[in-house]
C-alpha cells in the first residue's frame, strides 16, 4: 500500500491512556495487524480533567466519564484504521463496559485533536474515592501491577472484575 492509501486508511484517532500504551502489558494488540492497523503519532494529554484510578481483581486503570474531577491524564494519540477500531471496540467491551466517545486531546506541541477515548460511565461512586493519577504504569509507583484476567470470553471471573466497578442499580454507591 501506497503511503496516502495508508493515510486514507488511518482514518481513525484514538487516545490510549492504560495498558495499551508503548511498553504496557498489551501493547502488542494494538500493533499485531491481525487486529488492524495503527499508527503512533505523538503523547498527548486530556483537555479536561479526569480520574483515572486503578480498581478490580486485574488492577485495571479506569477512566471514569467524570469531566472536571481527577487529573489531566497523559497518554498516546494513534491513527487507526477501521479494522483496529473494531478490533479496540471489542477489547474494551464497548459499548457493553466502556463507551467509546470523542474527546479533545491536547498534542505536545500544543495543538488540539479529536480523539476517540474509552471511559468507564456506569462506574460505582466509590471509585471515585481511589487515588487519581496523571500518568499509568502497570509497574508504577502505586504497587498495583496488572494482572491478566480474560476480559472478553464470557468467563465468570471476568462477570465478577466488571461488577467490582460498574453500578448495577442506582442505589449501588458501593
Amino acid at each position: 500500500m501506497v503511503a496516502s492509501q495508508t493515510a486514507m486508511a488511518l482514518q481513525h484517532k484514538t487516545f490510549l491512556y492504560g495498558t495499551l500504551k508503548r511498553g504496557q502489558p498489551n501493547h502488542h494488540h494494538i500493533t499485531d495487524s491481525r487486529n488492524g492497523t495503527g499508527r503512533f503519532l505523538c503523547d498527548g494529554r486530556t483537555k479536561e480533567r479526569y480520574p483515572l484510578v486503578i480498581a478490580g481483581r486485574s488492577n485495571l486503570p479506569f477512566r471514569l466519564n467524570k469531566q472536571g474531577h481527577g487529573q489531566h491524564i497523559k497518554g498516546e494519540i494513534w491513527e487507526i484504521d477501521a479494522k483496529m477500531l473494531k478490533f479496540l471496540d471489542l477489547f474494551e467491551d464497548s459499548p457493553r463496559f466502556y463507551q467509546r466517545l470523542s474527546r479533545v486531546i491536547c498534542q505536545e506541541d500544543g495543538r488540539e485533536v479529536e480523539a476517540q477515548v474509552y471511559l468507564l460511565s456506569n462506574f460505582k461512586e466509590s471509585l471515585l474515592e481511589l487515588p487519581c493519577m496523571a500518568v499509568y504504569e502497570s509497574e508504577g509507583a502505586h504497587n498495583l501491577p496488572y494482572r491478566v484476567i480474560p476480559l472478553h470470553t464470557g468467563e465468570e471471573g471476568a462477570t465478577k472484575m466488571k461488577n467490582e466497578v460498574i453500578r448495577t442499580t442506582e442505589n449501588d454507591k458501593k
